[in-house]
């Protein structure tokens, strides 16, 4: 989100950051204050960029997520743009690695690295799969994009992670959908979902 509009594909680190909206923002005014803030004591500091991460306990209205729920429910998907509307969907758990390897990785003081699957999938493509799982699933497609969002036309580049990190993330969409969908069928966390679904 703190890149904004993506200009290139994949998007380095390096690229120029331009939010285009409150989440955005704040997320790079985050960066600023926690490198304003270290910049004077013994404190490393490194700053992750992820993108689009769902799985077990990510439970914070992502497009995964509101889209599993509401299949799993017997609701209907919203989609937007479906065919435009590219994200660079990231398993939790492999972000998980990621950002452990960046805590024990020497060397790295003050560094930026994007931790995403690295690979953009359309919206259309993820609306697919949900409905693969739950074939009875309702669709409802609109040509709008949503304007509250930036444009991300491709994916993050992670060879820097890669390289520097040893990250190297293993669930794809495909997988990762169906883990989620047997965590959200079993879960405490959403009681309805598993009722549903005995």
């Amino acid at each position: 989100m703190v890149y904004g509009n993506f200009t290139q594909d994949p998007l380095p680190e390096s690229a120029a950051t331009a939010p285009t909206n409150l989440y955005g923002g704040f997320k790079l005014a985050g960066e600023t204050l926690t490198r304003a803030y270290l910049e004077n004591t013994d404190i490393e500091s490194v700053i992750i960029r992820p993108t689009g991460v769902y799985g077990p306990t990510a439970l914070n209205n992502t497009v995964v997520q509101t889209f599993c729920e509401a299949a799993i429910l017997g609701g209907a998907l919203e989609a937007r743009d479906a065919q435009n509307t590219f994200i660079d969907f990231t398993w939790v758990e492999d972000l998980a690695f990621g950002l452990a390897q960046a805590g024990l990785t020497p060397g790295i003081d003050n560094e930026i690295f994007n931790l995403s699957f690295g690979k953009a999938r359309s919206l259309e493509e993820l609306v697919g799969l949900v409905v693969a799982a739950h074939p009875s699933t309702r669709v409802l497609f609109t040509a709008e994009h949503d304007r509250t969002r930036p444009r991300r036309g491709g994916a993050l580049d992670i060879s820097k992670a890669r390289d520097r990190l040893g990250y190297a993330p293993q669930i794809n969409l495909e997988a990762g959908i169906l883990r989620y969908m047997k965590f959200l069928h079993n879960s405490e966390m959403h009681p309805q979902a598993a009722e549903a679904c005995a």
